[in-house]
């Protein structure tokens, strides 16, 4: 869980397609949710519940503001789009509170459940390392997340074909009632805690989990990994664009990503079936015959 954690992260982090990057970034919540199963304390469980759902409010969102973006702009290059806050204010509003939450900055869910998350790992033994790549996906997770739903709408407007304007209400609407939720609900986290969290936490658990939550929990060490995670992000967001070009040792890693093992089992695949089909649809009655009695 903690590798795919981390390593969801950094594909995130090198690429530029908008849907990729919030794919990829999705495996890495995978990751983080399977670690925290894994763990199975009271207070993991509680901690991949809630960051669930806050996964599923932000993502959701910022999913459906990549729809938009790429209806506008005709390209999901996050390097082409900028400045397009002042044609999409709605969009940007949207956009901009999820990736708040998908960050873990107040005063959204996503805030609520990366906090749970860090007391999770901090309260159990030996988790030095633990700690380290959850701290570093953390600083990923930020700059990726001011990648693909701060950037695009910042700074002066990148030359393009197309005139950018505000999406249809059935484009924004979407978004914009996701991010609104998961503002709601991490300002007033107690309003699902009944509802919501407590049942699916005592459905994994196996016996009741009464979860109480809140957006402050005071000045702890818990708050001081999520302000170490914050620089971090921040630095990694601000050196984006020249950090990408410069990871040349772990290119091999991203050119022997997913994606391209995928596509060499997809190879694979059509061989196999080239060479199985060579051998048995010879055009021989005899051999069907033989195939079938065999």
């Amino acid at each position: 869980g903690a590798t795919t954690m981390l390593l969801g992260a950094y594909l995130a982090y090198q690429h530029t397609d908008l849907k990729r990057i919030l794919a990829y970034s999705t495996v890495s919540l995978l990751g983080t949710l399977t670690l925290l199963l894994g763990l199975g304390t009271p207070l993991a469980i509680q901690a991949a519940v809630v960051l669930l759902f806050a996964h599923a409010l932000y993502k959701g969102a910022l999913f459906l503001v990549a729809g938009g973006l790429e209806h506008e702009t005709g390209t999901r290059d996050i390097m082409r789009m900028r400045g397009l806050g002042r044609f999409m204010p709605v969009t940007a509003a949207a956009a901009g509170i999820a990736a708040l939450s998908m960050a873990g900055l107040p005063p959204v869910l996503g805030f609520v459940g990366k906090e749970v998350y860090f007391e999770a790992l901090w309260n159990i033994p030996a988790t030095a390392l633990l700690l380290a790549v959850a701290i570093v996906t953390a600083m990923l997770t930020l700059a990726v997340a001011g990648v693909a739903g701060v950037r695009p709408f910042m700074g002066e407007a990148a030359p393009s074909d197309h005139a950018p304007h505000e999406t249809p209400p059935s484009f924004w609407l979407g978004p914009a009632i996701l991010a609104g939720l998961g503002l709601v609900l991490g300002v007033f986290p107690g309003l699902a805690e009944n509802s919501l969290f407590s049942p699916a936490c005592s459905a994994i658990l196996g016996k009741p989990l009464s979860v109480h939550l809140s957006l402050w929990q005071g000045f702890t060490p818990v708050l001081g990994l999520s302000a170490l995670s914050l620089a971090g992000g921040v630095l990694l967001y601000a050196t984006h664009a020249r950090l990408r070009g410069s990871m040349s040792r772990l290119g091999l890693l991203f050119r022997w990503g997913p994606a391209r093992w995928y596509d060499l089992s997809l190879e694979a695949l059509d061989r196999l079936a080239q060479t199985v089909t060579g051998r048995l649809q010879s055009g021989y009655l005899r051999v069907y015959l033989l195939t079938l009695v065999a």
